[in-house]
């Protein structure tokens, strides 16, 4: 029998936005619906993104929905860049009409209201309207505009959202082993880090390859140079193999490595220190030796002459 780290009961726009957070997070999550997931109220609204309160009672709520609003698009482009799916997402605000029967003073009453809550909002002529709406009646008394709606396709969001759950999310993290990003090795000499490749996310990644950008007449090699597989939340250890150059100079040097897939890249940006060599320190300290020597020698030889 399947089981599952959570369970989110109900298929539509907000049980399948829950179990992609979920997934997200690496759990195993089963999505369970009477009907056909994401066919009954989600199927049947209008997909407006609208943070205006419905009556004067919804009004504290008022910072949570414009919150919510912001939050939109990014999360839009989420589940487009997971499913594939254009979902219609536009932000071109509303417009509200009023009939005959309602009297500029209702109409003031309901603009200042939104101007009062913090919401955009533009008082139109009915002439106006039909210019922004051609297809509504010229019954009208005036209009509102609110420039904070948008909207989009809330069926093919639904489906969208759906359909990246069950694909899963794609990241991917590069560091070293001790999460140290620096080291020191001496001019020519070659240096060995511990790398860590990890899968973040909740979906398997393939072909997963290394490369590195280096200051000139630096090297890199990796071992193993590519990972074959790695499923969620597993992670493999890779030898880099550093070499400096040769004619390197003493100071600090950055060496930029990058694991990447088809799907995600993941970088580490590591500084590197070259040292003077010791064999350098020790030749100096002789020569110093040698030239005390020889001045010492110089004087018991000829210095009572």
């Amino acid at each position: 029998m399947k089981t599952y780290d959570a369970v989110v009961a109900g298929g539509g726009l907000i049980g399948a936005s829950i179990a992609l957070e979920l997934t997200s997070a690496g759990l195993q999550v089963g999505v369970f619906d009477a009907q056909k997931p994401g066919r009954e109220a989600s199927w049947a609204s209008a997909g407006m993104i609208s943070p205006s309160p419905e009556s004067a009672e919804l009004a504290c709520v008022l910072p949570l929905s414009m919150a919510s609003v912001r939050a939109y698009p990014e999360f839009i482009h989420r589940v487009e860049d997971l499913s594939g799916k254009n979902v219609g997402y536009r932000k071109e605000g509303a417009l509200d009409i009023f009939l005959a029967e309602v009297s500029q003073e209702e109409i003031a009453e309901i603009l200042e209201e939104h101007r009062r809550t913090g919401l955009t909002a533009e008082l139109v002529s009915s002439e106006q309207a039909c210019e922004l709406e051609p297809a509504i009646t010229a019954e009208i008394r005036a209009g509102i505009v609110r420039h904070d709606e948008a909207s989009l396709d809330n069926r093919i969001f639904t489906e969208a959202t759906l359909e990246a759950v069950i694909t899963g999310t794609y990241d991917l993290q590069l560091t070293t082993s001790d999460e140290r990003l620096s080291t020191s090795l001496t001019a020519g000499g070659t240096r060995n880090l511990e790398l860590v490749v990890k899968n973040t996310g909740t979906s398997d990644l393939s072909n997963v390859s290394l490369t590195a950008t280096t200051p000139t007449d630096w090297e890199v090699t990796f071992e193993p140079a590519k990972i074959a597989n790695l499923a969620p939340g597993a992670s493999t250890q890779v030898t880099a193999t550093i070499k400096a150059d040769k004619n390197a100079i003493a100071g600090d040097y950055i060496v930029s490595m990058t694991s990447k897939t088809a799907e995600k890249s993941a970088d580490a940006t590591l500084r590197m220190t070259v040292k003077t060599s010791v064999l350098w320190g020790w030749i100096g300290i002789l020569i110093i030796i040698a030239v005390i020597g020889g001045v010492y020698y110089l004087f018991r030889t000829y210095g009572r002459r």
